[in-house]
């Protein structure tokens, strides 16, 4: 273990953790000094099973895992811990001693609050003192349900206010990416007082035993005995129960305690009737997730829906998440801004039509039989997501620098590494944004390779009166439009997120809806070169400003294992470079002293000319912009599981014609660190 007493900007850290990321600047000010960093090397171990609970612990990159002796002195697993986790909290406030070993797996980065400055941040800050009780509360509700382990199992709920709007084929559907993506135990259960269509979506017949809630005597043997195990590799089991039962939510978490004893996750199909036993689930579920389709009828249903449940059920309202399936339709279809503003919420994932005639056949499973399918990988991506093993791409801006990045995802190309969420800024954005809509690396390097001169890269400026910026940016749109296979975010073939930074709040604007090149224009609009994109009434600048390396997007995104690749070279990449370019100035002048009369003329009178036109206003400011926005990477690379930096300290920002070795850098250093990466993205946990 070793403290890190050099990282440049805890305040950026602090912002990154969601358990922090809501503070004011007050509030955060009271925190920066008690936060110390330790890097903790693979097979170390934090604290052992009995130790007393002294720190706050989270983790911000690596993997660690949490064991326990049995009686019989084996060890046993009890989980495993990824990005953003935190723990040590149910000794630290309850006063008792550790109840199992944290080990570490892969290197790690960890964020380490003492106990006495953590009871005075809770004191000084209610706010968070109050998010911690309820996650205290809830981890000992569990603990109370199964003590004999301590793994965290997700509970995943899912009901709708409206009939055939698809909720159990999606669950179905989600249940069985779950056990393929995360290869850990999962059930799915239906509870209704009368059978649901679920396990006909999974081929089974109608005649699968019910659990009859009623029963007083519930026990392990007869639960066995109820559940049915698909050939998928989940387990399904019916729950059924009489309105009029007055047990029915004490049975329903004596069911839940037991079966936590087994299964990582716990997905529920719930009856849509506002039952005292559906909001016993509902409180004791991590996920809700409501499903609905882009009626405008079940829109406005869906949002009353909700506004009631967040009132009668506690400690939910960070936990419900909007699922909106496409129906099929010859109308014109709603757009997902009309969408938003229906449900006044945000929408969490949007299911694509399937219109593949197999639909109607009865066990018919798209994640399985058409896993290419828009359906079936917007399910994968959120069952990646709940299972916490997403990969996330982040593409930092540069300008041509970041046409190196094209060289990168040829390599992920090749090697067939799927990456689950890009996160793009400036040029990073303009790469990563026509990759994630389905252009392909051969495409993007047909795009780069057009800029064979100064005077194709020219013709991209649209120059103005220099009011707000130098080039309006049209043809940089009417690029973007001409190249992307999609309009919107919600259409792109991997999901794709950017960041930019509104001129008047300062603040960053996180971009992942709406209209996609517009978004990408936004990015890109470096201060004083381009004019700022207007957009509701904010000026949208270059991203790169506040977030160079676009890292926290990822990880706001519940992203697990981050490969990031800098382009930007770095303060140590400069002073190398011009190193090497005295040495050739200093070797050309002796040359020139030899010279005659004639070579020391035209030698001098282009340094003289050279010095006319360096540095130009773009020179000024996009390499006073790039040296901040190096240092600002530099302090985020720390959180990145895998960091990649070609050196392109040889070429300069403005030269795009010189695509070919840019693309070839990227490559090369995508090539040195492919062992690497294929080795974090070998854990499933």
């Amino acid at each position: 273990m070793q403290e890190v007493t050099d990282f440049v900007n805890k305040s950026e850290i602090i912002k990154q953790i969601p358990l922090f990321s809501d503070l004011n600047w007050i509030e955060s000010w009271v925190i920066l000094p008690k936060l110390a960093f330790f890097e903790y090397k693979k097979n170390e171990i934090i604290y052992t099973a009995g130790d007393p609970g002294d720190a706050f612990y989270l983790l911000l990159s690596g993997r660690l895992q949490v064991s326990k002796k049995l009686s019989g002195g084996q060890e046993k697993t009890l989980d495993y811990l990824t990005r953003n986790k935190y723990f040590g909290i149910i000794s630290l406030l309850s006063g008792e001693s550790h109840s199992g070993t944290v080990k570490v797996i892969n290197d790690s980065f960890i964020l380490r609050i003492k106990k006495e400055d953590f009871n005075n941040i809770l004191q000084k800050i209610p706010k968070l003192a109050v998010h911690m009780s309820k996650s205290l509360s809830r981890r000992l509700r569990r603990r109370r349900l199964h003590p004999e382990d301590i793994f965290e199992t997700k509970i995943i709920s899912a009901l709708s206010v409206a009939a055939r709007v698809g909720v159990s084929r999606y669950l179905a559907n989600l249940s069985i990416s779950l056990k393929k993506e995360t290869t850990k135990q999962v059930i799915l259960i239906e509870i209704n007082s009368a059978p649901n269509s679920i396990f006909k979506n999974l081929g089974l017949s109608s005649e699968v035993y019910s659990l009859n809630l009623n029963h007083t005597n519930l026990n392990k043997a007869q639960l066995k005995e109820n559940i049915t195990t698909h050939t998928c590799g989940i387990d399904l089991l019916s729950v059924s129960y009489n309105l009029k039962m007055e047990n029915g939510q004490n049975s329903i978490a004596y069911l839940l305690g037991m079966l936590m004893e087994d299964y990582s996750y716990i997905v529920i199909d719930l009856p849509k009737s506002p039952e005292p036993i559906v909001n016993e689930v509902l409180g004791q579920s991590d996920l809700i997730h409501i499903v609905t389709d882009d009626q405008e009828d079940n829109l406005k249903a869906t949002r009353i829906f909700i506004e009631k449940l967040r009132n009668s059920v506690e400690e939910i309202e960070d936990n419900i998440f909007i699922v909106v399936n496409e129906v099929e339709s010859k109308r014109v279809r709603l757009s997902s801004k009309q969408i938003r503003n229906i449900l006044n919420d945000r929408v969490y994932v949007s299911l694509q039509h399937f219109t593949d005639p197999l639909i109607k056949r009865s066990g018919f499973i798209q994640v399985l039989e058409c896993p290419d399918a828009k359906y079936a990988l917007a399910v994968r991506n959120v069952a990646r997501e709940i299972g916490e093993v997403l990969i996330g791409l982040a593409l930092s801006g540069g300008a041509s620098f970041g046409l190196a990045h094209i060289g990168v995802l040829k390599v992920l190309e090749k090697e067939n590494i799927n990456i689950d969420v890009v996160a793009g800024t400036s040029m990073g954005a303009f790469v990563g944004g026509l990759w994630a809509s389905g252009v392909s690396v051969a495409g993007l390097e047909k795009i780069a390779l057009g800029f064979r001169n100064k005077l194709r890269v020219l013709r991209l400026f649209d120059f103005v009166f220099p009011r707000r910026g130098l080039i309006l940016g049209r043809y940089i749109l009417k690029l973007l439009r001409k190249h992307l296979k999609v309009k919107t975010f919600q259409e792109v073939k991997i999901p794709f997120l950017t960041v930019a930074c509104d001129l008047e709040s300062r603040q960053e604007v996180i971009l992942d809806e709406g209209d996609l090149a517009r978004a990408i224009r936004a990015s890109i609009s470096i201060p004083g070169v381009f004019i700022p994109l207007v957009d509701e009434g904010r000026f949208l600048m270059d991203g790169g400003i506040l977030q160079p390396l676009p890292i926290q997007l990822l990880i706001r995104k519940g992203v697990s294992k981050i490969i990031a690749v800098d382009v930007l070279p770095s303060q140590l990449d400069i002073k190398k470079a011009y190193q090497r370019y005295r040495k050739t100035e200093d070797e050309k002048l002796e040359i020139i002293k030899k010279s005659n009369i004639f070579k020391k003329l035209f030698y001098w009178l282009g340094k003289k000319i050279h010095r006319m036109f360096f540095p130009n206003i773009f020179d000024a400011i996009v390499i006073a912009m790039q040296a901040s926005e190096a240092i600002l990477a530099e302090a985020s690379r720390k959180q990145a599981d895998v960091y990649l930096h070609p050196d392109l300290s040889e070429i300069s920002w403005f030269e795009f014609y010189r695509a070919e070795e840019l693309i070839k850098s990227g490559e090369k250093e995508a090539r040195r660190l492919l062992p690497q990466i294929k080795q974090i993205l070998a854990n499933k946990n």
